[in-house]
């Protein structure tokens, strides 16, 4: 997730004052006690702090809860720790997220989140292909050099496009039906009024994996299978509305 998004979502928790450390390597070597001491103590004078069972900080992970509950009976301070959520006896970490959307499990990520798994983008052309189909795309590239992304298929994706929603659907993947090997991602937004947006950023947000990409002996298969996507996708939007 980017900075970008990771402040908006912050600002929308009311979160009033957020700051940026940037992580260089002197940092990295920076003790629990020396960050308490001379980040968080110096700079912020905290009369309660609040972490999850299992963070940690400092050099080596040695702040860990116990140390922070430690330091602050020396300096008066309340801790107050998150114990972990679960649902159905699975904790809702960030690690078991990243593998639902690693695995194309986006609607239930997004419902551990909190909110619809995303990114920003930026718009570059593409081979133009999909236009000749009657289905036009718009290639996506994310901004995020390493942004998570969801497995290959097929999605019903909705984009944040100068301000507007629109609903479209997605592949994600080698589009093996014409023998390509680089990893592509294509959205066809359900609008014939979109005005041009390359080299626009915009904003994906994936509501559901509809299906794995396929490989179609030709053109004509694929555009049938393109119309069904099409009308599922259509189907399925309503209940986003």
């Amino acid at each position: 997730m980017s900075m970008k998004q990771k402040s908006s979502l912050l600002e929308k928790l009311g979160i009033d004052i957020l700051l940026v450390i940037p992580f260089t390597n002197d940092f990295s070597h920076r003790t629990a006690e020396d960050f308490m001491d001379n980040i968080i103590m110096k700079y912020f004078s905290p009369s309660g702090i609040v972490i999850g069972y299992d963070h940690h900080f400092g050099y080596k992970r040695e702040g860990s809860p116990e140390f922070l509950q430690q330091y602050a009976i020396k300096r008066e301070i309340n801790i107050d720790i998150i114990n972990a959520v679960a649902d159905d006896k699975v904790i809702l970490s960030s690690t078991h997220i990243r593998d639902l959307i690693s695995n194309g499990f986006v609607r239930r990520a997004s419902f551990e989140l909190g909110w619809v798994y995303g990114f920003y983008a930026k718009v570059v052309h593409g081979a133009g292909r999909g236009k000749g189909l009657q289905f036009p795309t718009a290639n996506i590239v994310a901004l995020e050099k390493n942004q998570l992304m969801p497995k290959t298929g097929v999605y019903l994706a909705r984009g944040r496009v100068n301000d507007d929603f629109i609903v479209g659907m997605c592949n994600f993947g080698m589009r093996p039906t014409f023998n390509e090997r680089e990893l592509v991602m294509e959205i066809n937004f359900f609008t014939s009024s979109l005005d041009d947006i390359y080299n626009h950023e915009v904003y994906i947000e994936f509501l559901e994996r509809i299906r794995d990409e396929k490989k179609f002996d030709n053109p004509d298969q694929l555009v049938k299978q393109l119309q069904q996507d099409r009308d599922y996708c259509l189907e399925l939007k309503k209940k986003y509305e």
